[in-house]
């Protein structure tokens, strides 16, 4: 098991020799191997349609599944540990339902500009912010404490986040960052 990364040649390269050796990864090749089939011979609306209403039935089935678990966090004092976790696995699949559901409706609706600047847009995106969060806060976590590191983890994301974002906005505005 990896419990914590550490960069060497030889790590890296005994680490590929175990991927390589893995059922889980070749699955997971064929798995894609079979989109990319699929994608070659199906045209782009019937295949992005099908497997966005398959990601939405899923992702219910995902909602149900962590239900009880979900619940269950919700009243605990202190929360325990997994229980974040949990939680952050039903916010962010409670997003992609809710994104899912909007894509399908705006393609269904023929793509209406105030679908494309909503804040209910925005919300969904802070919705899936919000479980990436808790999944980023949860690993280590015991009777509702957080490990240090991982709030630094979190800080470094939201830090790098945000400087993406600000260049972003700055060239899209034409403010003239960094001499643009």
């Amino acid at each position: 098991m990896i419990t914590r990364l550490r960069f060497s040649a030889a790590g890296a390269a005994r680490y590929v020799g175990r991927l390589a050796r893995s059922p889980t990864f070749w699955q997971g090749a064929g798995v894609i191997a079979g989109f990319w089939a699929l994608a070659a011979i199906v045209d782009f609306l019937p295949l992005y349609a099908m497997t966005r209403v398959i990601l939405l039935v899923v992702s219910v089935g995902v909602l149900l599944a962590y239900l009880p678990g979900f619940l269950e966090a919700m009243v605990a004092r202190p929360i325990r540990d997994g229980e974040q976790l949990v939680l952050g696995i039903w916010v962010a699949w409670a997003g992609d339902i809710m994104l899912g559901v909007w894509a399908i409706t705006q393609r269904w609706l023929d793509r209406p500009e105030w679908m494309l600047t909503s804040d209910f847009v925005t919300f969904i995106v802070f919705v899936k912010l919000l479980g990436a969060t808790l999944h980023l806060t949860s690993p280590g976590s015991v009777e509702g404490r957080v490990p240090r590191g991982n709030w630094v983890l979190l800080a470094i994301a939201f830090s790098l986040g945000a400087l993406v974002a600000g260049v972003l906005l700055a060239t899209s505005m034409g403010v003239g960052l960094f001499g643009t």
